[in-house]
């Protein structure tokens, strides 16, 4: 694994994610309003890469704008 809890990441589908557990695959967090928020189990393989608190804050803002 190579990603602790509480790392904000970036799916390969274009997404931010927290992730809340590690347990053989990660735990985490998506969406921004009732409408889109969710708790989904990915692996190694889905996530592109780890996010800096200030890339992840500028994606949150963006992807929180298009749920509206």
């Amino acid at each position: 694994m190579k990603y602790q809890e509480l790392d904000n990441v970036l799916l390969k589908d274009g997404r931010t994610a927290t992730i809340m557990d590690i347990t053989g695959t990660y735990t985490i967090d998506v969406g921004h309003s009732d409408a889109t928020w969710g708790i989904e189990y990915v692996e190694d393989d889905d996530i592109e890469r780890k996010l800096t608190i200030v890339e992840f804050n500028a994606l949150y803002e963006k992807e929180k704008l298009a749920d509206k």
